[in-house]
């Protein structure tokens, strides 16, 4: 089952190349604890990718990840959200 808020997450990660769980958490609203669980979640299912750098670690779609975006916003229009 995926929520509207790990909808949110995937659609804020299609729209921008890399980001840090922090900037997720700040521009979509959802606390920083939640972010990371869904990250776990999603880095578990490959949709996914953490690239460390230094010390920061940079969150991205992979192209299953970017596929299962636009389904998820595919059913949202169809349900009319």
């Amino acid at each position: 089952m995926i929520t509207v808020k790990e909808i949110e997450i995937l659609n804020f990660l299609f729209n921008k190349e890399k980001m840090r769980k922090v900037d997720i958490a700040k521009k979509t609203n959802i606390t920083y604890c939640h972010v990371c669980k869904v990250l776990k979640k999603f880095g578990d299912l490959k949709l996914v990718k953490f690239k460390p750098s230094g010390r920061v670690v940079f969150i991205e779609l992979t192209v299953k990840g970017k596929k299962a975006c636009d389904l998820a916003n595919q059913l949202l229009v169809l349900v009319e959200w």
